[in-house]
């Protein structure tokens, strides 16, 4: 029998979502042989991590060759390329409305002129040794002198025919619920979609059924488009995930499936069931805390433990003060430095807040909402000065941090959302120095540095961390509402699954 011609339009990433809610109708033109099409969706590694719709530029001339009658093989005696009827949208493949799995095979085929059928719901897998059934279509053997098993075939009326190229096999993906941005803006693009592919791990990477993850501030100036680091769209955010090692990729020998794990940062997203991590930024959970309080440990830890002896270079003896220690980063620098032999002086704005950084390592509190907040740290550190800041606010609190500090003071700014004026004179009288502090830009070394303690804290019991709100996955744009807007912190924020 004469080989297919290969007209069938190849499609990347989840376009041929569509197909199931999309009716193809295939007519045959020419003589009454048959004629098949094999719909082949080759995910791209790129793809297949954002689980986007994307149609590439390849693709689309593809679909315009194959709908405007030009996909034919050009040989002596070829019949004319199939049709597919249907709206531009559709025949374009950019339908978004679609089938929760993404389609590597579907057969569309007939042998007589004129419609030959409505396929609906084509969601099977075209397979070896015999084509699937497909709506009309019956399940066949593999001829015996056919080629290798390895090759995909599709089946007409009049027989087998070969799929040119052939079909790539593959189980069928599972799909998951995760938030997706698709555009830059406030918390009303963050979308929680259900028919998400759950990522595969690939070499030196672990794939993570998440049962908590952490919500940052950086987050949310990232999902605003305002931060220097800007994701392709779409994506999911997060980075603080708790949960178990559902499988592990090549060369992964550190976890096992069932393991216990936390994270400092995801290649895939954290706010979703599943997540795709480096396997060297998945850390071993110990059973004495709970994912909330694993989903809490990556991010704030790793960065006071950075912006404290990293960047700061603090010493045992020396004074912090932690500007904003009620949320997650300043809780952990309370408890970091604490158990380092550094004097822990903490601000916050209730005293609730005030309350939680004293029983979390801070020697003195204070109320940043105070007018006379900073005499009262100046009484209590005395014409020395303070000689480290952790500066959670600088937009607002960096000109009043430089007339705290002591000779050769360091404010490490930790967290900032605009602009401030200020007088360089001011770190000129002391020799002061402000300096910035950002985790993305850790050497690997340091990041081991920054695991070693975080996990010897956790051993010797000194590293507790504390949770806060908690909210589930739905109701995500909340959570970074409030993450932002709220009268004062008070621990971790996290998602829950």
């Amino acid at each position: 029998m004469e080989q297919v011609p290969s007209y069938a339009p190849f499609l990347s990433g989840n376009t041929a979502v569509g197909v199931n809610k999309v009716n193809l109708r295939v007519v045959s033109r020419g003589d009454r042989r048959l004629q098949a099409a094999v719909i082949h969706t080759a995910v791209s590694e790129e793809n297949q991590r954002e689980g986007d719709l994307r149609v590439s530029y390849r693709v689309r001339s593809r679909l315009r060759q194959v709908t405007s009658g030009r996909g034919c093989t050009g040989r002596p005696g070829s019949p004319p390329a199939p049709r597919l009827r249907g709206s531009p949208a559709q025949r374009e493949g950019l339908s978004r409305g679609g089938a929760g799995d993404a389609l590597r095979g579907a057969v569309l085929g007939g042998a007589h002129p004129g419609p030959l059928r409505w396929l609906r719901g084509v969601a099977d897998w075209v397979g070896h040794p015999g084509a699937r059934e497909v709506r009309g279509v019956r399940k066949k053997t593999r001829p015996e002198n056919s080629p290798s098993a390895d090759l995909g075939y599709c089946y007409g009326r009049s027989g087998f025919a070969r799929a040119d190229p052939p079909v790539a096999m593959a189980a069928t993906r599972r799909v998951m619920t995760a938030v997706r941005v698709f555009e830059f803006g406030g918390p009303e693009v963050l979308k929680l979609q259900s028919d998400v592919l759950v990522p595969v791990p690939k070499e030196n990477q672990v794939l993570i059924k998440v049962h908590a993850c952490g919500v940052n501030p950086v987050e949310t100036y990232i999902r605003s488009g305002t931060y220097a680091r800007k994701p392709p769209l779409p994506y999911t955010p997060g980075s603080d995930v708790a949960g178990v090692i559902e499988s592990v990729g090549e060369h992964v020998t550190a976890f096992k499936k069932g393991d216990r794990v936390f994270t400092l940062e995801t290649l895939s997203g954290g706010y979703a069931e599943y997540a795709v991590a480096a396997a060297n930024r998945v850390f071993p959970l110990p059973d004495k805390l709970d994912f909330r309080q694993g989903a809490a440990i990556g991010v704030p830890y790793f960065t006071a433990y950075r912006a404290l002896f990293q960047k700061g270079c603090a010493k045992a003896g020396e004074s912090v003060l932690v500007h904003g220690a009620s949320g997650g980063v300043g809780l952990a620098t309370c408890q970091i430095a604490r158990a380092c032999g550094l004097k822990v002086l903490g601000t916050a704005g209730t005293e609730e807040g005030m309350n939680m950084i004293l029983r979390n390592g801070a020697h003195q509190a204070f109320n940043h909402r105070d007018p006379n907040y900073t005499e009262r740290i100046k009484a209590c550190t005395g014409p020395g000065g303070v000689d480290i800041i952790i500066e959670m606010l600088s937009n607002v609190n960096l000109d009043a941090d430089l007339q705290l500090l002591s000779c050769a003071g360091r404010v490490m700014v930790v967290g900032c959302r605009g602009r401030i004026e200020i007088n360089p004179r001011d770190t000129m009288s002391k020799e002061s120095s402000i300096i910035g502090v950002s985790l993305f830009l850790a050497t690997e070394e340091d990041r081991r540095e920054c695991a070693t303690a975080v996990l010897d804290g956790i051993e010797a019991g000194w590293l507790k961390p504390v949770v806060g709100l908690e909210y589930p996955l739905e109701k995500v744009a909340k959570a970074h509402e409030d993450i932002i807007c709220s009268n004062g912190a008070r621990g971790k924020m996290v998602l829950l699954l």
